[in-house]
């Protein structure tokens, strides 16, 4: 696996998940979650291997564009795996009657929010920011100073407290379905590329290349992708692909379904 070569290794700190609605990216990040938590409480003195002290605490992050989503979404998600999990069942405990929440091991703490306020002066391991370009404000330079403000403050925690002779075992996901080429997760993937970081993992795929190829018949058809300049048009059955290439078009090659 790319993320994870081995049970120690951990090949990046940031995983950037754009594409559309339903390519399960909450899902993806909440189990990458939960393993770094694994890796974590199979440890005999886990605050030796991380250079803390043995007081300290080991924040799991999971950020929405509101409290109540982060809750919903992550927060859930999570909750939904571990119960069906009889190792973590075992090492964490359970509260509450009416609706039974797993709590891990006292020295990890999962943290909720949907702010930078939330992760100031917090021992962020692993941090999860779910739709992070769809941050509610009309004008988009301000959606993308707040969710800057939100990645630097979690940065700020996973380096200040777990960067150690140089390596940096932290966990960094970026997700958002597509906005605009403008918001937040489409700019900073750009920049990643052009910076050509090493530490980051960027997955931006159609859904017709993550779901399964049984899910669709086989058949396909052509779309014109535009851009800023070009109007995206469905190509007719037979057209020569070669004058809408020399437009400037991508082209695109779909399932009917």
């Amino acid at each position: 696996m790319q993320l994870f070569p081995d049970a120690y290794t951990t090949n990046y700190n940031n995983l950037i998940e754009s594409g559309a609605r339903g390519l399960g990216k909450s899902e993806i990040a909440v189990t990458i979650g939960l393993y770094l938590m694994h890796r974590l409480m199979c440890l005999k003195d886990p605050h030796e291997f991380l250079n803390l002290k043995p007081t300290e605490k080991v924040d799991f992050a999971f950020m929405n564009i509101t409290i109540t989503l982060a809750e919903d979404i992550g927060i859930s998600k999570l909750q939904e795996t571990v119960q069906l999990s009889p190792w973590f069942m075992e090492r964490g405990y359970i509260t509450g009657r009416d609706v039974k929440i797993w709590n891990p091991p006292d020295f990890i703490n999962i943290l909720i929010g949907s702010q930078a306020g939330h992760l100031i002066g917090r021992p962020i391991y692993f941090a999860f920011f779910d739709e992070i370009s769809f941050i509610k404000n009309m004008d988009i330079d301000k959606q993308k100073s707040i969710a800057t403000d939100m990645m630097d403050t979690a940065i700020g925690g996973m380096k200040t407290r777990f960067i150690h002779k140089g390596k940096n075992p932290t966990m960094l996901i970026l997700a958002s379905s597509k906005r605009t080429d403008k918001s937040f997760l489409e700019e900073h993937m750009k920049k990643k590329l052009l910076e050509e970081d090493e530490t980051s993992l960027i997955i931006d795929e159609p859904v017709w290349n993550v779901k399964p190829a049984d899910d669709y018949s086989g058949r396909k058809f052509y779309v014109a992708q535009g851009n800023r300049f070009l109007v995206s048009e469905i190509i007719p059955d037979g057209d020569d692909l070669k004058p809408w290439k020399e437009k400037g078009y991508t082209i695109l090659e779909v399932p009917v379904e």
